[in-house]
């Protein structure tokens, strides 16, 4: 009979071990589940700073070779000129960003 209780016993906790042992291992999964989020989050915001980047320099580039063009041509463009090169620079990037998007859509 004693023998009967501590194989009971014995079975009680090696229960409660494995019960701690899920926990343990549960919540080991939602921080790694977490990590794994925020590490895919900060992942996109700097791929978006480096494509802010990346289309601010190519409209210094455009707006100096604009400016570099109008002089070499003897003209000197005025603020409202440069204003319209930007202007059609940033409608030329959403037309490529929108033909992108609309490409990823159909895969």
């Amino acid at each position: 009979m004693e023998r009967m209780e501590r194989k009971v016993e014995q079975l009680r906790a090696r229960t409660k071990r494995r019960k701690k042992s899920k926990k343990k291992a549960e919540a080991k999964l939602r921080r790694m589940q977490n990590q794994y989020e925020e590490v895919r989050i900060a992942n996109r915001q700097a791929h978006q700073q480096v494509y802010q980047d990346n289309a601010f320099a190519e409209a210094f580039v455009h707006i100096n070779l604009a400016i570099f063009e109008a002089e070499d041509a003897g003209d000197f463009l005025t603020g409202e000129q440069l204003a319209q090169t930007l202007r059609d620079l940033m409608a030329r990037e959403d037309e490529e960003k929108q033909d992108s998007d609309d490409d990823e859509d159909d895969d």
